[in-house]
C-alpha cells in the first residue's frame, strides 16, 4: 500500500535510548494495551504495514475509540528530557475521520497533554509524529491513540507505535530555563511547558508587593509600559520583577516612526534595550508598540516587527519577543487587521498578546451593553488554532470585566483563566489600574473582584517562591505618562470587544 507521509518528522534525527512502548509493533498480538470503553473492539489483524501485524479498533456504534497503553509508558521522567512520539495509521471502510496521537502526561499534583492531530480519508498508511518535552518532573506518560466518531463499519488499524528520547533540537527559545512552582518545566525566554501565568497590569507600574500580601501569592506575571526615554527605568523594573517571582512582560512605544524603525533608524536604540535585559538573571517578554489598530499603516508595524524580532532574539537568549494586538480587529474587524495580515512570519514570534475583554455592563452614549461574550468560543478557540498553525504560543495580554460582570458571573475570572489553559494559553494578565477605565471600570475596586483574582491566583504556578522580603517600592511612570501607553483608546473598546 502507498505510505502517505501527511505529518513527518526529520527521518535523519538521530535517537537515543530503547524503545520505551512495550509492543508498539504488535507482532505479540494486541498485548500491553487496552480500550477506553468496553464497547470499543480492539483485535489484532494482519493488515499491519508491509507483512506485519497491527492492531484495529472498531465499533458496534459511532463513539470515540482509544488505543491506550495498559502501563504507563514512561513510569517516571525527568525534566527537560525531549521524547519523540509516533505511530503509523490508516483507516479501513471508507469514508473518512480524524483523532489525535496523544500523550498524558500526569504529575504528582497536575496533568498536561500533549497532541498532534491526523486526518483519514484513505486506505493509505499515514505516519504522525510529534516532539515533546517532559514537563513535570517524576511524571508518567499515558501513551494514547486516537480516532473522533468512528462509525460502525470503519476501523482505525494502527502500527508501529513508538516513544523515544532524542537529542535536544529545539530553538533557542526553548532551551531550558528553569521549573515552575507546579514542577513544570519553563525555558530561557519564560515559555512554560504546561500550565499558564497569571497575574496583572498594577496602577502606573506601581510596585505590587502591597497588593500581593493582600493577595497572599506574588504575580506570576506582570505587564508593565514604558516610553522610547525609559530603558533604564524599564530595567529596573524587570530586575525587581524577577527578584520578586514576576515574568515580567514590557511594552515599549519607539523613538521613531514605524517605517522608520523598519529602515533601521532605531537599531542602535534596540540593541542598547537588548543587551541590557539581556544582562538581567532570568525571562522577560518584550512587545514593541502594542495594539497597533488604528495608529498607523498596519504594514509598516509589521515590517517595524520583522526588523525587531531578529535583533531580540539573536541578542539575548532570555528575551521573549512578543506581538501584542487586540483579537477583536483580528477576527471581526477589518482584513486589513486579520491574524494572517499582521504576522510577521513564522519563528519570528514566541508570544502572541491578545487584550480582549468581557464588555457586560460597560456604558456608551448612554447604553449599558448587556451582550455577554464566551470568551473561549468567541475568541481563544480561534487565536490557538492560529498560534498552533503558526508554530508560536499565545496569552492574554490585557482584559478586565465590570463590577456588574462579576455580580452576574461570580466564577468569570477562574473560569476565563481555566478556559484559556485548555485553549492552550500560557499567560492571563489583568488590567488592573484606575486607567483608561472610562467605559470599563476594570480596576479592582472592590473587595469581591479582588477575593476572586486572588483566589485564581494562589492556585497558579510562578518561576520562584521568594525567601527573602519583596523589594522596595519601584514606580517608574506617572500616571499621565501610563496613559499614553497602555489600551486601546476608551472609543474603541465598545461593543462586541474592541
Amino acid at each position: 500500500m502507498a505510505e502517505n507521509v501527511s505529518i513527518a518528522s526529520d527521518d535523519g534525527l538521530q535517537v537515543v535510548g530503547p524503545e520505551l512502548v512495550v509492543n508498539g509493533s504488535f507482532d505479540a498480538d494486541v498485548r500491553g494495551w487496552k480500550t477506553n470503553l468496553s464497547s470499543t473492539v480492539l483485535e489484532s489483524t494482519d493488515g499491519g504495514r508491509g507483512d506485519t501485524r497491527g492492531a484495529m479498533l472498531s465499533a458496534p456504534t459511532t463513539e470515540n475509540v482509544v488505543l491506550n497503553d495498559l502501563e504507563a509508558t514512561v513510569v517516571k521522567s525527568s525534566p527537560l528530557v525531549t521524547y519523540r512520539a509516533s505511530a503509523w495509521v490508516r483507516l479501513q471502510g471508507g469514508g473518512e475521520v480524524s483523532g489525535q496521537i496523544r500523550v498524558r502526561e500526569v504529575g504528582p499534583s497536575s496533568v498536561s497533554q500533549h497532541r498532534q492531530a491526523f486526518a483519514l480519508t484513505s486506505k493509505d498508511w499515514t505516519h504522525v509524529t510529534m516532539d515533546l518535552q517532559s514537563g513535570l518532573a517524576g511524571s508518567s506518560f499515558d501513551l494514547n491513540v486516537m480516532a473522533w466518531e468512528l462509525a460502525p463499519g470503519q476501523a482505525l488499524v494502527v502500527d508501529d507505535v513508538s516513544l523515544r528520547e532524542i537529542p535536544v533540537t529545539a530553538p533557542r527559545s526553548r532551551t531550558p530555563g528553569g521549573v515552575l512552582s507546579n514542577g513544570c518545566a519553563y525555558s530561557t525566554r519564560g515559555i512554560p511547558n504546561c500550565g499558564a501565568y497569571f497575574g496583572a497590569t498594577y496602577g502606573a507600574n506601581t510596585d505590587p508587593s502591597e497588593f500581593e500580601r493582600e493577595q497572599g501569592q506574588h504575580l506570576g506575571i506582570r505587564r508593565t509600559f514604558f516610553g522610547p526615554g525609559q530603558v533604564s527605568s524599564a530595567v529596573r523594573v524587570a530586575k525587581s520583577d524577577l527578584a520578586a517571582g514576576r515574568l515580567p512582560w514590557i511594552s515599549f512605544k519607539l523613538p521613531h516612526s514605524w517605517e522608520d524603525m523598519s529602515n533601521g533608524k532605531g537599531d542602535a536604540w534596540v540593541r542598547e534595550l537588548v543587551s541590557q535585559l539581556d544582562e538581567l538573571d532570568g525571562p522577560v517578554w518584550l512587545a514593541f508598540h502594542h495594539e497597533p489598530e488604528g495608529d498607523g499603516p498596519i504594514r509598516e508595524w509589521v515590517a517595524m516587527q520583522q526588523r525587531l524580532s531578529p535583533m531580540v532574539r539573536d541578542g539575548a537568549d532570555n528575551v521573549g519577543f512578543t506581538i501584542i494586538v487586540t483579537g477583536w480587529h483580528q477576527l471581526y474587524g477589518e482584513k486589513q487587521y486579520s491574524f494572517d495580515s499582521i504576522w510577521p512570519g513564522d519563528e519570528m514570534v514566541d508570544v502572541l498578546g491578545v487584550d480582549i475583554y468581557q464588555h457586560y455592563g460597560t456604558v456608551k452614549n448612554g447604553q449599558r451593553n448587556l451582550d455577554w461574550v464566551d470568551m473561549g468560543s468567541h475568541y481563544f478557540q480561534h487565536v490557538s488554532a492560529f498560534a498552533r498553525k503558526h508554530g508560536t504560543d499565545w496569552a492574554l495580554a490585557e482584559t478586565g470585566y465590570t463590577e456588574m460582570a462579576h455580580s452576574y458571573r461570580p466564577n468569570w475570572m477562574r473560569e476565563t483563566y481555566k478556559s484559556m489553559v485548555l485553549n492552550d494559553g500560557i499567560a492571563f494578565s489583568y488590567f488592573n489600574t484606575w486607567l483608561n477605565n472610562e467605559i470599563g471600570t476594570w480596576h479592582l475596586r472592590h473587595v469581591e473582584r479582588q477575593d476572586a483574582f486572588g483566589a485564581v491566583l494562589r492556585g497558579s504556578p510562578h518561576m520562584v517562591d521568594p525567601s527573602s522580603p519583596p523589594p522596595p517600592p519601584v514606580v517608574e511612570l506617572p500616571a499621565p505618562e501610563l496613559l499614553q501607553q497602555t489600551g486601546v483608546p476608551p472609543e474603541r473598546r465598545v461593543g462586541r470587544n474592541p
